[in-house]
């Protein structure tokens, strides 16, 4: 099972000079040697949503430009490139103005109704567009929703799988080298949209969007023999990691889906299979407290790698929206290649990776410290948390203090801290405080 990561540049975020938003070429240079040096093994991307669209601006085709080197930059590192393809994407922002960061762009202005005045064939062709600025890709991924869907109440599951069929037919005849991926991930926004929708991270409304993930997934697969046989299938598996998903059912209800059955029987039919398993390295800023600070979940990375370990996927995809997470990546590739390591066994390696050896015995015990107050954690039903790893004699008071030194005692040429050792710092501080703080 390779294992590779999706670079999202869509969030604005300081510093700058940390953010792929803002990114060129020399920079997303360095990311990738970063990541290469990690393990990862595939990258990937999508034109993010406020940019979906035919440019014309010198700043949009500035930023094109760099992302189409990425292609051969990644080749040349011997990892392969895969692009992400929106359904029913169009990107409505004012075109004499750059767009800003997600946070700031509503789903309306960059989807439209594929049902509505031509939407489909409109929006298949920009998807197309974008295949053909990424000639060379290794795979695509033809994404569901989030953003995309439509919630006309007309659209359903159907017409996404319009898209796959499109996409994939012009991408036999263009590129028949490329691998062509079918992402549920969000598939349940093809339905009619209602004002009863959940809004808020404690609504409980949630539990239906959980459901219906499923049964819209279903929905798909039980079509798929309509689908040509280049395409593959992408899972999400919120069901099998996601807290923020498992905490809506209790015990005895949480479904385990896809079922290892199910994977084994479309791996027979020749379906690739594909884990896309966003957020276990690192949180969006819609998480509200644990986003833009290190995290430390490698006993959870170690799980979800040891189940993905029992299904014939052909590979992982994890997320990065930065360089801060460069243990929780680090462990990812470890585990997934070893999914049997121990956490202590992983957490070690790094150490040696990044710390002078006066500096190892306090970074270590950071890290299982904070390892045990992640956030992820929390977000946990209690049913689905962890033993936390043994900290006998650790004292927060120490761990604190030994902070105010511990810049000098990171190796300053570690590859694996590509924004250096004094902002590797500054996140294990910020982490700190935020578990100090509840």
């Amino acid at each position: 099972m390779k294992v590779g990561v999706y670079i999202h540049d869509g969030f604005t975020f300081e510093p700058r000079e940390e953010c792929p938003y803002y990114w060129g070429l020399d920079e997303y240079e360095r990311y990738l040697d970063w990541l290469r040096y990690a393990g990862v093994e595939i990258v990937e991307a999508c034109q993010q949503l406020g940019w979906y669209r035919y440019p014309t601006l010198p700043q949009e085709l500035d930023r094109l430009r760099a992302r189409q080197s990425l292609v051969g930059a990644s080749h040349a590192r011997d990892m392969a490139y895969w692009q992400i393809l929106g359904a029913n994407l169009n990107s409505r922002l004012p075109v004499d103005q750059a767009p800003p960061g997600q946070l700031d762009i509503r789903e309306s202005d960059c989807t439209e109704c594929p049902l509505e005045d031509g939407g489909f064939l409109r929006t298949a062709e920009l998807g197309r567009y974008f295949a053909r600025c990424f000639r060379g890709a290794d795979a695509f991924e033809v994404f569901a929703g989030d953003w995309g869907g439509c919630g006309c109440g007309r659209c359903g599951v159907d017409q996404y799988a319009r898209y796959v069929q499109y996409h994939a037919e012009h991408l036999a005849q263009e590129q028949p080298a490329a691998q062509v991926w079918a992402n549920v991930w969000s598939i349940s926004s093809w339905q009619k949209r209602s004002e009863g929708s959940a809004q808020s991270f404690g609504d409980d409304r949630w539990r239906k969007m959980w459901d219906d993930e499923i049964a819209f997934s279903q929905q798909f697969l039980a079509a798929l023999d309509e689908a040509p046989p280049n395409v593959g299938v992408a899972f999400p598996l919120h069901h099998w990691y996601r807290g923020f998903c498992q905490r809506w059912y209790r015990e005895d209800e949480l479904p385990f889906w896809p079922t290892i059955e199910l994977l084994e029987d479309l791996h027979r039919r020749g379906r690739p299979l594909l884990a896309w398993t966003h957020f276990i390295v690192e949180n969006d800023p819609y998480h509200g407290r644990l986003w833009g600070t290190l995290s430390v979940r490698l006993r959870y990375l170690r799980q979800l790698c040891q189940m993905l370990a029992q299904a014939p996927f052909a590979a992982v995809m994890g997320n990065v929206y930065s360089a801060r997470q460069a243990l929780n990546l680090y462990a990812f590739t470890r585990f997934v290649r070893q999914p049997e390591s121990s956490v202590e066994q992983v957490l070690s390696g790094f150490v040696d990776e990044v710390a002078l050896p006066a500096g190892r015995a306090l970074l270590f015990d950071l890290l299982v410290y904070l390892e045990n107050r992640d956030p992820w954690h929390d977000d946990m039903p209690e049913y689905r948390r962890l033993p936390a790893l043994p900290e006998a004699g650790l004292r927060v008071d120490q761990l604190r203090q030994g902070l105010d030194g511990l810049a000098t005692q990171i190796r300053r040429d570690s590859p694996l801290l590509l924004n250096g050792p004094d902002n590797f710092v500054r996140t294990l501080s910020e982490a700190l405080a935020l578990s100090e703080s509840g």
